[in-house]
């Protein structure tokens, strides 16, 4: 069976499906995955925005975005090298991921910018995950290979929220231009 049939299948199965089915896009031909990082890629993202839009503006339903910009990646870089900084990015990645709903979904937009999908929340809900993601994001210790040993490294991140589904679209257009 192909990976997409077998993705079908287990989207119709509810539950844990959109767990599995995650997992299956990234087993698959990977191309909704960011490589570096694990996160989805901007082509999911695009296409999970239109459709969250296009459910949420006909029945009034929220849609919050938490964009987070990796203000140090150009000097992490520059100090662990291209393996060890997808490995940090990795490890944010699984972190982000491990404290939120298994509804959102994080994507990779570009080298340094990543956009948490949140439906069904509020501005106010958006802004604390930002901030509650943000701080413990910025204060782990992330583990990188550094001139032959594990050293722990951090991440600065810059976080914005954006709320109703009709700002959407021009809030990413202005937060990540293309």
């Amino acid at each position: 069976m192909e990976w997409s049939a077998a993705l079908a299948v287990l989207t119709q199965a509810g539950g844990d499906a959109l767990v599995l089915a995650r997992r299956l896009v990234q087993v698959g031909d990977g191309a909704m995955v960011d490589r570096q990082s694990g996160a989805y890629n901007l082509r999911f993202l695009e296409e999970l925005l239109e459709k969250e839009i296009s459910r949420a503006i006909p029945h009034n339903h929220q849609l919050s975005l938490v964009l987070f910009h990796l203000a140090n990646y150009a000097d992490l870089l520059s100090s662990v090298g291209d393996l060890s900084a997808e490995s940090v990015l990795g490890q944010m990645v699984e972190l982000i991921r491990s404290k939120t709903r298994k509804v959102n979904s994080l994507a990779r937009v570009n080298e340094t910018d990543f956009c948490l999908v949140i439906p069904e929340a509020a501005q106010e809900v958006a802004e604390k995950i930002a901030a509650e993601l943000s701080s413990l994001a910025q204060s782990t210790d992330y583990l990188a290979e550094v001139n032959g040993s594990t050293s722990p490294i951090r991440v600065a991140l810059q976080t914005r929220t954006v709320a109703n589904s009709s700002a959407v679209d021009s809030a990413l257009e202005s937060w990540f231009p293309r």
